[in-house]
């Protein structure tokens, strides 16, 4: 702690010592008293004092006073154990020919966190910068729970003496886990010796990559739910992760594999997404919009029929707009042994039940072959249909890749995934 007090040392009346106090620490607020403030029993919390900062240093000379009522004319000292740093229903009310004096001593101001780099393996670098200490010494600690747990879960990660409060402080926080979101706790302590002596400030940050890919070159090997944080995105957000298929680091945006979730549903439901991120789901558009705008992602589509038979469509490019342009698909060029049942939709725009989008006059594809896809007019591939489960009678409106088993053969299972292109 900064010296806040000159002392000198000279002859008065009263045993407490004459001092000099700095200005800029000591606040005085005149036509004004905290009422009902003064401690009772002993010591005695009413003095004679010949100054204000005399009765500033009887106030400090005492272990339960924070603070002062100095009256000018009588000469009247009151010395109390409350202050506005500690409770919010002391307040100092008008009372002619009295002085509050409120010490600037009280719990440390709240320090800040100002940035968590989450870009580390297994690590994360937070830069804060230290508040005042209340006119004490203080020490900081750095706390961190998982986000769902409750505050009893916090582990003590770091612990370190005052830095200064003018000076940005770089700590590092190691042996973390990928893809959890964590809640990140800055807490400054100071040495006051009665009131309230801590404060804390908290943030919320995921130690996970911009996608799958990014975590499986930070070591993440096991497919699984994952947080990712997008680089231009605002919160992180759940997805599947692939890690062994074809080298890993697949992000995954649709799955069908047991008809356990209806995906004939509106533009709202696939904006945001829907199912379970462990079985069936569609991620959502606004989130594979976010995901492909950031890098140039490459697309693989994995389709099983009933008889465990596998094939896969590669592009080496795929995007999806945003919202506002309806979610236009763009891929690339193809390859792999399931035939290209993208090329008619590259280009076309999304829609749904309760949006059409598409290419056909008289009557939307999307409520013909009840999907919701890139049509034209209207599709080669239908892989949000209906969940027959192999042959039906039906034409074209079940999980269909025209070039695989055709119109009338629902897959059992589709997984469309998304990597860098240059992973």
């Amino acid at each position: 702690m900064d010296s806040k007090l000159l002392l000198f040392l000279c002859a008065v009346i009263y045993p407490a010592p004459c001092v000099a106090l700095d200005e800029g620490y000591f606040l005085m607020n005149g036509g004004f008293r905290l009422a009902n403030g003064t401690f009772s029993g002993s010591p005695p919390a009413v003095y004679h004092a010949k100054s204000d900062t005399q009765c500033t240093v009887l106030c400090l000379g005492s272990a339960k006073c924070i603070s002062a009522n100095y009256h000018k004319e009588s000469n009247t000292c009151e010395l109390n154990d409350k202050t506005t740093h500690d409770d919010a229903g002391a307040v100092p009310v008008a009372d002619s020919g009295w002085v509050y004096l409120n010490p600037n001593l009280g719990p440390p101001r709240s320090p800040a966190i100002l940035f968590i780099n989450t870009t580390q393996l297994h690590t994360i670098t937070v830069t804060w910068v230290a508040g005042d200490d209340g006119g004490f010494d203080q020490t900081f600690t750095l706390d961190i729970k998982e986000a769902s747990d409750d505050d009893s879960s916090y582990v003590t990660k770091l612990t370190m003496a005052d830095p200064g409060h003018r000076s940005n402080v770089t700590s590092v926080l190691a042996n973390l886990t990928m893809g959890i979101t964590y809640t990140l706790r800055l807490t400054s302590t100071n040495t006051r010796p009665i009131g309230i002596n801590s404060t804390s400030v908290t943030s919320n940050f995921t130690n996970g990559g911009r996608d799958c890919a990014e975590l499986y070159k930070r070591g993440e090997v096991r497919s699984g739910v994952y947080q990712i944080h997008p680089g231009n995105s605002a919160d992180p957000f759940g997805v599947y992760c692939d890690m062994t298929t074809d080298g890993g680091g697949w992000t995954l945006f649709q799955k069908r594999m047991d008809g356990s979730v209806d995906f004939y549903r509106d533009w709202n439901d696939y904006k945001h997404g829907f199912g379970n991120l462990s079985g069936e789901h569609w991620l959502g558009n606004d989130k594979i919009h976010l995901l492909t705008s950031q890098d140039n992602y490459e697309l693989r589509v994995d389709m099983e029929d009933t008889a465990g038979i596998w094939a896969y469509a590669h592009y080496s490019d795929f995007s999806i707009s945003s919202e506002t342009s309806n979610y236009q698909l763009t891929v690339g060029t193809y390859s792999g042994d399931a035939g290209d049942d993208l090329a008619l939709h590259n280009g076309k725009l999304f829609s749904t039940k309760d949006r059409d989008n598409d290419n056909r006059a008289g009557g939307g594809c999307a409520q013909i072959f009840m999907g919701a896809w890139w049509f034209d007019n209207c599709h080669y591939s239908n892989l949000n249909g209906l969940y027959h489960l192999g042959s039906h009678a039906s034409y074209a409106d079940g999980v269909n890749w025209k070039q695989f088993r055709g119109h009338y053969y629902s897959l059992k299972t589709t997984e469309m995934k998304i990597r860098p292109f240059d992973f």
